[in-house]
């Protein structure tokens, strides 16, 4: 057991040997050699534990090796000299501050680069600069050919004219020199610009030039039905290896053709080739989409080669669930089947229609903005605790049927663009017979801001208005009184005179039935 905890002990030991020495570990041995003058160095070590002083820890410190300071003390900011520019980095240890002259005057000793040591001192010597010519000027659109702080007196700086400029006396020594009183000598040079040949218009090309000087751009312009063959529209006044001044290369400009214009997803285009300006392409969408935009179906091929953006083919929510290889469109359906009825739909014509015997859902696409939801129902007939509701995919609920309409109901419904889909949505046990059709969605101020109700019934607790149209019922059914919920905001409904189909379950009932089942109903919705 001894053995084991010395084992232990002796790792452990080890390892925080080897955190120690960690931090000081790859120095070179010191070398006295290689200090500057003055400079001595602090007390040597291999370890921060050879160290004692406050806040000293043996660190490497260049050629001093492995020595104990703190490498956390700042040094004193030298004091600024006269015409000398200093940029501190900072005064930390082997942080650095530059020294440069100022203009006007040249380096007489000192070092340009200065850093903390490990005494607190920096290293290097300050910087002095003697008094000199400053920098050459441009002058005459000439500019020196070399670039210094300072000249000393009697130096001759050499200039050569800017690019784009040439000498007026190609004879005449382009240079100034530096005088006794720190000035410099007058220019006897003088440069001008040079200038470039003249240019014409061509037959697909018009051109507008504000000079022929060096630098300016000749700008091209494409006449009408012309476009350029790349994407240069520019001539530019350059100047060659030569000396010479010439224009570069000429933009040309050829008969616009527009690319075959690109289908819409899910739709089509008459045009299947590249065609010229001018050219209209007709845009349509398959069956169940349609186009986003309905007043702009075509493209014109522009001058500038474009057909401008391709319309949009978007999913179509409205359904007369009339196609069958397309039943429900583009709704997700669970539960619904759909009918023919060869006496008339919703709107008397022969055709087909969603109806639910039990709980089902049938889920729009994604809406892309916020609409007014048309559509049209009736109850054939119901069960006890049956619901027909529009939702939203958050399960909110967007309107909520009269379950006592046995006539074919129109209903408008806003449909906000926060909800993303709206549902329609049967929740019963079984013995239910609702029907959907005539889905339509229309623009948002289609649908009232506040709610209005029309209705078919008249019951002894609530007075409404009936509509009726004049088509002929597809079978003569009494109705009950209604129990007629309050419709959403937002939400027209309108009933039509058409009835129940024969067999309906919805009969002649008396009024205390009547209550009896709507109190049933209360009761089940309340502790469900």
């Amino acid at each position: 057991m001894n053995r084991i905890v010395f084992l232990y002990l002796l790792i452990f030991s080890l390892l925080l040997l080897h955190l120690v020495n960690g931090q000081v570990e790859n120095c070179g041995a010191r070398d006295l050699s290689l200090l500057e003058p003055g400079r001595t160095c602090k007390k040597a070590c291999i370890a921060h534990a050879n160290c004692t002083g406050p806040s000293k820890d043996c660190w490497c410190d260049g050629s001093c090796g492995l020595s104990c300071f703190n490498k956390a003390a700042t040094c004193d900011l030298p004091p600024e000299i006269p015409n000398v520019n200093r940029r501190v980095e900072g005064t930390a240890y082997n942080e650095f501050i530059t020294l440069t002259c100022a203009d006007g005057y040249v380096k007489l000793n000192g070092s340009d680069s200065r850093s903390c040591r490990s005494d607190r001192k920096w290293s290097g010597t300050q910087l002095h600069c003697q008094r000199a010519c400053p920098p050459g000027p441009n002058t005459r659109n000439a500019t020196p050919t070399t670039f210094e702080t300072g000249y000393l007196v009697g130096h001759q700086l050499p200039y050569a004219c800017s690019i784009g400029y040439t000498p007026v006396d190609p004879g005449v020594i382009l240079q100034l020199t530096c005088l006794a009183n720190f000035s410099w000598s007058q220019p006897q040079f003088q440069c001008l610009i040079g200038r470039c040949s003249e240019l014409q218009n061509s037959t697909s090309t018009q051109i507008t030039l504000p000079s022929r000087e060096y630098g300016v751009r000749a700008r091209y312009i494409c006449n009408t039905g012309y476009q350029p063959q790349n994407t240069v529209r520019t001539r530019l006044c350059d100047q060659n290896a030569a000396g010479q001044f010439v224009w570069d290369a000429e933009p040309q400009c050829t008969i616009v053709t527009c690319n075959t214009p690109t289908a819409p997803t899910n739709g089509r285009v008459d045009k299947r080739s590249a065609q010229p300006y001018n050219t209209v392409a007709t845009y349509t969408c398959n069956a169940g989409y349609k186009l986003a935009d309905v007043t702009s179906s075509t493209r014109t091929c522009g001058a500038d080669g474009q057909w401008g953006e391709t319309p949009v083919c978007i999913v179509s929510q409205d359904c007369e669930f009339e196609i069958p290889a397309r039943r429900t469109c583009s709704y997700t359906n669970v539960g619904w089947v759909r009918e023919g009825s060869g006496s008339g739909t919703y709107n008397g014509i022969p055709g087909s229609f969603m109806k639910a015997t039990g709980t089902a859902t049938l889920s729009s696409a994604p809406i892309s903005s916020s609409v007014c939801l048309n559509f049209h129902y009736r109850v054939v007939s119901q069960a006890a605790g049956t619901t027909f509701s529009v939702t939203s995919s958050t399960g909110a609920s967007l309107w909520d049927a009269i379950l006592s309409n046995s006539a074919w109901t129109s209903i408008r419904v806003r449909v906000n663009i926060a909800a993303v889909r709206f549902i329609f949505k049967v929740q019963s046990l079984a013995g239910v017979n609702i029907q959907l059709d005539g889905v339509k969605l229309l623009p948002l101020d289609s649908c009232p801001g506040v709610a209005t109700t029309t209705a078919t019934t008249e019951s002894p607790t609530t007075q409404a208005t009936t509509t009726t149209s004049s088509r002929t019922p597809l079978a003569t059914t009494t109705t009950a009184p209604a129990i007629v919920t309050t419709p959403k905001p937002g939400i027209i409904t309108t009933i039509e005179s058409r009835k129940s189909t024969a067999g309906s379950s919805v009969r002649n009932t008396p009024y205390i039935i009547t209550l009896y089942v709507a109190l049933l109903t209360t009761l089940f919705h309340v502790f469900i």
